[in-house]
């Protein structure tokens, strides 16, 4: 009998049982401590980016936007990582009102970033838009690249 494999959220390598898991470690937990194998930022310094991460989460945001801003930021560190030959890394996320929460993901790489090129940042504009928020991608060539987003913080 062969193991079964854990089923995982589409456009990642994360089970889908880590879901569960986030939603009880928290965005905070799961981007910078080693959770499960979701630390997400460690996974940027293990190939080579610096980080400077800012994370002021509200401790009562809503499951859904929690989870949201883990899958959105782990999509951005990703292609950081892969794509754009970058050094250094900055993700802050830190409230704008009682009501909204203001996300920046920079690095330092090559630039020519682009929602039309592919499939994950597109995934990440649909899932900020579904929380009610925005994306906003600045890359122009020769880098930085820039990536604020605007999400509205309903508590829980």
């Amino acid at each position: 009998v062969l193991p079964m494999e854990s089923p995982v959220v589409p456009d990642t390598n994360i089970p889908a049982s880590s879901t569960d898991a986030l939603r009880c470690a928290g965005t905070v937990d799961a981007l910078v401590s080693p959770r499960g194998g979701l630390d997400v930022l460690s996974r940027a310094e293990l190939a080579g980016l610096t980080s400077d991460v800012q994370l002021d989460v509200p401790a009562d945001l809503s499951p859904d936007v929690e989870v949201g801003l883990y899958f959105a930021v782990s999509e951005l560190v990703t292609n950081v990582t892969k794509h754009s030959g970058a050094t250094c890394l900055a993700v802050r996320i830190n409230p704008t009102s009682e009501s909204s929460l203001h996300v920046s993901v920079e690095d330092n790489g090559h630039g020519g970033a682009s929602i039309e090129g592919g499939t994950g940042l597109l995934g990440v504009v649909d899932r900020i838009e579904t929380l009610g928020g925005t994306l906003h991608l600045s890359s122009p060539p020769g880098g930085p690249t820039r990536v604020n987003m605007e999400v509205p913080c309903e508590s829980s």
